[in-house]
């Protein structure tokens, strides 16, 4: 064997057993942070797995733009879709429940990793929703103080922030 394919070897069994470390010690301990880029990374390792692998789109900001988002709670296979999050541009929209017909506005602030939301008026308390990952379309994440409640948001390829009516969109999808 020569001296460049003895280096290649030991390079790649390194690489090899930094990966089975990294894999032992989420086992074991859990939660991990990982630096990707300027971005730091903690999460379980379940999520991670999913953000570092593939579909992943991006998990820069900002995560929401124009359009409409149905929001359901993380891991359903086939959810629900009753709420929706309208998005008229990347900072303003407001929600709607098909069930009762009504929602808030709401002003937000996208930055990497949290978005900044204040539901039904300047005066009223901020609320943080952390983005967890952004794969295959959907964005995940959790608002602060409901990390047990982790939620799913799906953009409606077709629906029309002018003119989205939630009931309507039940009652068609029906």
């Amino acid at each position: 064997m020569k001296n460049g394919a003895m280096k290649i070897e030991i390079y790649t069994i390194a690489a090899t057993m930094a990966v089975l470390a990294f894999v032992l010690s989420v086992s074991i301990f859990g939660n991990m942070s990982v630096q990707v880029g300027t971005e730091t990374i903690q999460d379980s390792p379940v999520a991670m797995a999913a953000k570092l692998g593939d579909g992943v789109l991006s998990m820069d900001a900002p995560y929401f733009e124009r359009g409409v988002y149905a929001n359901y709670s993380e891991g359903l296979e086939n959810p629900e879709l009753k709420y929706f999050y309208v998005f008229e541009d990347g900072a303003v929209g407001h929600t709607e429940d098909s069930t009762v017909g009504i929602g808030l506005p709401f002003k937000c602030t996208q930055t990497n990793g949290k978005i900044m939301i204040r539901f039904g008026g300047d005066e009223e308390p901020e609320e943080i929703l952390n983005i967890t990952a952004v794969e295959n379309g959907v964005i995940y994440g959790y608002f602060d103080g409901a990390e047990d409640r982790p939620m799913s948001f799906k953009l409606i390829e077709d629906a029309d922030p002018d003119s989205f009516d939630a009931v309507e969109y039940m009652n068609a999808a029906r």
